[in-house]
């Protein structure tokens, strides 16, 4: 007799770990499109902005926005890997397959 149960549903762990992971490709690709159009510190992008404060604002997009939100890209990816692997160890735990 199998079950899907052991302190958590192993098939809402599955698609806990999937959430983590469709959202980290929306941040990579929020981060990618908002780049295109600010660019980075000394180019310009698909924005026409120039000056000063453009340059300013571009320095910070890229030093400390662009930077936060990869973190929180790799973060949100080692969550997806920390529930699969808790998801996978109770599954072999269970049932006696490492899936």
């Amino acid at each position: 007799m199998t079950t899907d149960t052991v302190g958590a549903n192993l098939a809402q762990l599955a698609d806990l770990q999937r959430t983590f992971e469709t959202k980290a490709g929306q941040v990579y690709q929020l981060v990618s499109e908002i780049s295109s159009l600010v660019g980075g510190a000394g180019s310009p992008g698909a924005v026409h902005w120039q000056g000063r404060l453009a340059d300013q604002f571009r320095t910070e997009w890229q030093t400390v926005y662009v930077k936060s939100l990869r973190q929180l890209v790799a973060a949100l990816h080692e969550q997806a890997r920390y529930v699969n692997e808790n998801r996978r160890r109770s599954n072999l735990a269970l049932n006696g397959i490492d899936a």
